[in-house]
């Protein structure tokens, strides 16, 4: 097991966390990101009650 298996799962791991990344900073940058303009300000007067 210690052989075979470990160094095997620990190589699909490492694969596994590799892609997860990719994908996590391709989201990231393509949908959260994808407006880069300025926000416009938006003035809203407080009502004090």
């Amino acid at each position: 097991m210690d052989q075979v298996l470990w160094p095997e799962f620990q190589e699909l791991n490492g694969a596994l966390m590799q892609y997860l990344n990719d994908v996590t900073d391709r989201v990231i940058r393509e949908e959260v990101h994808r407006d880069t303009s300025e926000a416009t300000e938006m003035v809203q007067a407080l009502s004090l009650k």
